[in-house]
């Protein structure tokens, strides 16, 4: 009996130590020298929940379906996603986000300045969200390049099928490569590629 105690408080303090180091995903350290691997639905679920990472640097490893669970957005109003994130020319595919008491909301809720979203493909995707609603990104302040989101895209203003406000928005970068096929619903401005 004694031996199955110890056993017990080994397992305590490990799960403790692993949970104290912060994001571990499928492996990296955030850096744009070895970046967190994004390669399981688990994974994700981190990035989602994990703000104290959403500076450092992504690459997607798989293509993610999420068999149409409920996400939240990666990145607020109050911490943006400042981060790089390279989908490495792979798809997420069957997600949605109901949130449509708030603002920012898409894939990636609101990508701060510096904030990069890049190479990734978006495919069979629901967002619903309030004012700033984009199928990738809510609201950006930085750079997205060579992304494409189809899916569903619903709002009461500033909605837009790809991300939100990039006419507003003086100092966000939008390259080449980039592609919308959203059906979009608002109450309000909306545009297939931005709204306003």
């Amino acid at each position: 009996m004694k031996l199955s105690s110890v056993s017990v408080a080994c397992l305590a303090v490990v799960v403790t130590s692993s949970a104290a180091l912060g994001g571990t995903y499928s492996g990296g350290a955030g850096s744009a020298q070895d970046p967190y691997r994004i390669g399981t639905v688990a994974d994700w679920q981190e990035l989602m929940n994990t703000a104290a990472d959403w500076g450092g640097c992504f690459i997607l490893t798989a293509d993610l379906d999420f068999q149409d669970g409920a996400l939240i957005p990666v990145g607020s109003a109050s911490r943006p996603f400042t981060g790089d994130f390279n989908g490495n020319a792979l798809i997420l595919r069957n997600g949605f986000i109901d949130q449509p008491n708030n603002d920012y909301v898409g894939l990636f809720g609101f990508v701060g300045s510096g904030g990069r979203v890049r190479r990734l493909g978006l495919e069979a995707f629901s967002i619903m969200g309030r004012h700033c609603v984009g199928g990738l990104v809510g609201y950006n302040q930085g750079t997205v390049s060579r992304c494409y989101a189809a899916g569903t895209v619903a709002g009461d203003d500033d909605v837009g099928g790809w991300w939100d406000q990039a006419m507003l928005v003086r100092s966000a970068t939008v390259t080449r490569h980039v592609l919308s096929q959203a059906v979009i619903m608002s109450a309000g401005y909306w545009a297939v590629m931005v709204a306003r």
